[in-house]
């Protein structure tokens, strides 16, 4: 069915609400804490209370649009296609006490309607942080971009049970313990798009970090479709960290664009 011009202007609009808000709410946005105050998933430290922990955890507490959601309601056709260019990069594997992280050198892009982010690293959550309509995946990939002013954007893939995948195979081979660095020797490197599924229809709102400090003005982008990992690859992650997701925080009248 042909979409009414006024429908189309209206979703037109909506799509570039969403991307002027990626580009100006929060240049300059804070990378997750990177230990000076402590925090945890569970317990004292868990997420109940990491806004009481540090002032600049705030926001963890009183944002309004915070991440992750779950992708249910307020669901609008639109959006904007994903441009992926991800290239291998040398493998560089970082165990930071709350993931499994595998950096990422300077030249993979992730653009949207002309504004270009640069790769910086990719980490994994279990389970999966978003859900879809009350479904919860086994886990979920974070591959976290920046622009040149400092905007994040972040493309979410959720993760479900199937063959094993050789590119996540290799980062639990080379894994490190808690707070250590692991460096593939001979200049070896590895393609972080072997993490991604064929098809990139998406989900797009603004949201927020979901770790301390919480920084509201991300630009999420969560695939459609998942990719698969083995069980046996999901247990072995989880053997570092069993349960490492942030609970669910309300939409607050967000609008979800799905392309």
């Amino acid at each position: 069915m042909t979409t009414p011009a006024p429908a189309k202007r209206r979703l037109s609009a909506l799509a570039a609400l969403v991307l002027s808000v990626a580009a100006t709410a929060a240049p300059g946005l804070s990378m997750p804490a990177s230990g000076k105050t402590s925090w945890d998933y569970a317990g004292q430290n868990g997420p109940t209370r990491w806004s009481e922990l540090d002032p600049a955890f705030e926001t963890c507490g009183r944002g309004r649009t915070q991440s992750p959601v779950d992708i249910a309601d307020r669901v609008t056709r639109g959006g904007t296609p994903l441009e992926i260019d991800y290239k291998p990069t040398p493998q560089r594997i970082v165990n930071n006490g709350h993931t499994i992280q595998l950096d990422y050198a300077p030249g993979s892009t992730l653009s949207v309607a002309g504004r270009t982010f640069h790769l910086l690293q990719v980490h994994f959550h279990s389970p999966s942080e978003h859900e879809i309509a009350g479904e919860r995946y086994p886990m979920e990939v974070h591959f976290v971009n920046r622009a040149a002013d400092g905007t994040l954007a972040v493309l979410a893939v959720l993760v479900e049970r199937g063959e094993a995948n050789p590119t996540f195979a290799r980062i639990l081979d080379d894994a490190p313990g808690k707070g250590e660095v692991r460096v593939a020797r001979n200049g070896a490197t590895i393609d972080a798009s072997g993490l991604l599924p064929k098809v990139t229809g998406h989900y797009t709102l603004i949201g927020s970090l979901t770790t301390p400090p919480c920084t509201e003005g991300v630009a999420w982008y969560i695939l459609e479709h998942p990719v698969a990992f083995s069980s046996d690859q999901i247990e072995a992650f989880r053997t570092f960290y069993p349960n490492n997701a942030r609970p669910l925080q309300p939409l607050n009248g967000r609008t979800v664009l799905r392309n």
